[in-house]
């Protein structure tokens, strides 16, 4: 795995690399500034790359705003 900043949301990392691997979806809710946007899309395109898997995140904040254009 990519040595990845250690921003809050980093102790989740394996659990939600886990809900995916059990199903086909996860959300994860966590306070701004935690890491979501910067480590998840990281995290997953590289636990993709290991197990030939493909991923889709999205940012409700950057939908929300597509949305109201």
């Amino acid at each position: 795995m990519t040595k990845l900043p250690d921003l809050p949301v980093s102790a989740v990392l394996p659990q939600l690399a886990e809900a995916l691997s059990a199903g086909s979806s996860a959300v994860l809710v966590a306070p701004p500034g935690a890491g979501k946007t910067t480590l998840v899309p990281l995290a997953l395109l590289d636990a993709a790359q290991t197990r030939d898997a493909q991923n889709s995140a999205t940012d409700p904040s950057v939908t929300v705003k597509d949305a109201s254009r």
